[in-house]
């Protein structure tokens, strides 16, 4: 039959990461008009995960799962969250499974 699950994960990432992806240099805010931002370490979101598998064959079986993403502490207060996301964030994915 059906088989689910679910997850509840807190990520952390370093300032080199944060600053990589919710950072604003002084040169990346003058060519995008975006106010510049230096991301520190830290919590940077808090994850809920549901996952569900649909055997269609005793080998093969559909996979999905869908998130909801928080984001938390420096990441939540980047210009680019701010300015054109959200700290609220989807995923949905889908996936076919053989098993050998």
């Amino acid at each position: 039959g059906r088989v689910g699950s679910s997850q509840l994960a807190a990520h952390f990432a370093d300032g080199r990461q944060m600053s990589t992806f919710f950072g604003v240099t002084d040169k990346e805010a003058q060519a995008s008009g975006m106010t510049g931002y230096k991301a520190s370490g830290g919590f940077q979101s808090v994850t809920l995960t549901q996952n569900v598998e649909f055997p269609l064959t005793t080998q093969w079986s559909l996979v999905a799962s869908a998130s909801w993403i928080h984001l938390v502490g420096s990441a939540a207060q980047s210009s680019i969250v701010k300015q054109v996301g959200d700290v609220n964030q989807g995923s949905v994915q889908t996936a076919v499974s053989y098993k050998f």
